[in-house]
């Protein structure tokens, strides 16, 4: 008589995991794809200018005394701008022509015109440092060039105004009766105090 062999149940069970196991195929993963875009950004340069000083006031009227005395006047406020965007600096130097009457000939003493200390200030929303204002006080401005303010490399950048500053005439006891002219030059050079000298 023949002997039936019980098959296992766990047997069966492996089995069956097993061939499941070989009929499932693993994923594969893709190679990663990336794309790309390029863009620019071009700031265009502006110009460095200086403006003339409007509001500048004549000299109050004086008698002769055959004393030594003073007048007053006001250097119109002025300003100045670099839009460049080069960050060089740049320096503002003044200077004041003789006084004289090219029709009588006669003339003041150079050394005899004074500027107050200017001022300066950003104008709203410059983020730049203003420039320095360099005398420490009145400066003679009619014997020969002074600088006034410098900026200095990566400064500067904007426009600044320049507040009116005071004048000062100094005239001798014996000066003679007549009407005196003098030209005040503002000058706006590339690079601060010191640059290329």
């Amino acid at each position: 008589m023949f002997e039936r062999r019980k098959r296992h149940p766990l047997l069966g069970m492996v089995g069956a995991a097993a061939l499941s196991l070989l009929l499932v195929t693993p994923a594969v993963a893709a190679d990663d794809l990336s794309a790309s875009a390029t863009t620019t950004a071009t700031v265009k340069p502006g110009f460095r200018t200086i403006t003339d000083p409007t509001g500048t006031t004549n000299f109050d009227d004086v008698n002769v005394t055959g004393l030594a005395q003073n007048t007053a006047a006001e250097l119109g406020g002025f300003s100045v701008s670099d839009l460049t965007g080069t960050g060089a600096g740049w320096q503002v130097t003044i200077e004041a022509s003789q006084f004289k009457n090219v029709d009588t000939g006669n003339t003041l003493a150079t050394g005899s015109l004074q500027l107050a200390k200017p001022t300066v200030k950003a104008k709203a929303g410059v983020a730049s440092p203003a420039p320095s204002i360099l005398p420490s006080g009145s400066s003679v401005i009619d014997d020969g060039p002074i600088q006034i303010a410098s900026a200095a490399a990566d400064t500067g950048m904007g426009t600044y105004d320049f507040d009116p500053a005071g004048l000062t005439l100094s005239l001798p006891g014996d000066v003679k009766a007549d009407t005196y002219t003098s030209v005040i030059s503002l000058t706006l050079a590339v690079g601060p105090t010191g640059a290329g000298q």
